[in-house]
């Protein structure tokens, strides 16, 4: 501190000061802040100053009364009024960091409450035929498929799940949610901050680990090697877990020989409802599909936890055929053609399906003729 040339007397006045040897100032000018935090801030306004005397230097009774206490002359409204303003640009430059940090908090996307871990089963009613026994064979009916995809399905043989190299296989991220399966999900937290890093899925078809990235970290190079789980990373929507997949292996759209190619991309919404858990799949394929191909299916909670965690599968000479022999049918021999046509009274043009068949419109399209 720096005399400005006053006299004791007009010093201990001009600081309100009870008497000059105590150096205590007058009670009835004292106020008290709870709320600010600070405890050693000095404001200077030419040879004025103010001062807001640290809490360490006030008995021990008055500290306790109040985290910092604030003394001002009653004559100086200038030091008052510089006060009030470092105060209030203070909380607007708090205010002003909060959607900084919202921001670098939002790469991980922080989960909204909802949490999607736990053990889950399918319900299988849904679309029974298709998870059971499987899809009739040349049913593609109202499925958005390419010419290409439609003579792909038509050379495929059934017998090809004999060969071993297609025995054990395993499906494509796209695929594998329509199976026989148990499901388990849980969360990946940095052991740091907590802030949850990837969401980790354990299918249990095929033994499969996948990992949807939640720290907003960018996806592979094209060029990157392709899984059958993809590359993953998700988003909270409000409570909805919005997912994106690329780097997809080479797979199938349905069992029945209708393929997927490795191009493909995959946009998942998973939504939690109690018990329960929708999953809602939206696949892009440009080589094999000339629409988004949308499919949900359902996950209840897994009560009493299953014992089939485990796909164990050994290949095996099911048949005795040549090495290098791959069953298919060629250009216009696949025996089964009409048959789901015939079945259920379609027209064969309508169970090849294609976009156009997606729609109620098609039904008119076809009485006309």
């Amino acid at each position: 501190m720096y005399r400005s040339g006053l006299s004791d007397e007009a010093i201990w006045k001009f600081r309100n000061w009870t008497n000059p040897a105590s150096q205590i100032r007058n009670p009835k000018w004292q106020i008290g802040l709870s709320q600010v935090r600070g405890s050693n801030l000095i404001f200077r306004i030419s040879d004025l100053r103010c001062r807001i005397r640290p809490i360490s230097k006030f008995p021990f009774t008055v500290r306790r009364a109040s985290p910092i206490l604030l003394s001002f002359h009653r004559d100086d409204r200038i030091c008052r009024i510089m006060f009030a303003r470092n105060v209030a640009l203070t909380v607007l430059l708090s205010l002003i960091s909060l959607p900084a940090f919202s921001q670098t908090a939002g790469a991980f996307n922080a989960s909204p409450g909802v949490d999607l871990s736990g053990n889950w089963a399918p319900i299988r009613m849904e679309d029974q035929q298709e998870r059971g026994p499987g899809p009739d064979l040349v049913d593609y009916l109202g499925l958005p498929i390419t010419e290409g995809a439609r003579q792909f399905a038509l050379s495929w043989d059934a017998e090809r799940l004999t060969v071993p190299e297609h025995q054990c296989r395993v499906h494509v991220v796209s695929y594998i949610y329509r199976g026989p399966l148990n499901l388990r999900i849980w969360e990946e937290k940095d052991p740091q901050s907590q802030r949850v890093i990837a969401i980790k899925q354990y299918i249990s078809t095929y033994e499969q680990w996948r990992t949807i990235w939640m720290d907003g970290r960018p996806h592979p190079a094209e060029e990157a090697p392709h899984t059958f789980m993809g590359f993953s990373t998700g988003k909270w929507e409000g409570n909805m877990l919005t997912v994106y997949t690329t780097h997809i292996k080479q797979g199938w759209l349905r069992r029945n020989g209708l393929p997927q190619s490795d191009r493909a991309t995959l946009t998942e919404h998973y939504i939690r409802h109690g018990d329960h858990l929708t999953h809602v799949s939206i696949l892009t394929d440009p080589v094999y599909l000339t629409e988004p191909l949308i499919k949900t299916q359902d996950f209840q909670v897994l009560v009493q936890e299953g014992q089939n965690w485990l796909y164990p599968c050994d290949p095996v000479v099911e048949v005795d055929r040549p090495d290098d022999a791959v069953p298919n049918y060629l250009p216009g021999q696949n025996p089964f053609l009409g048959e789901f046509a015939d079945k259920h009274h379609l027209p064969v043009e309508a169970a090849l399906g294609g976009a156009e068949t997606m729609y109620p419109e098609y039904q008119k399209k076809m009485k006309s003729k």
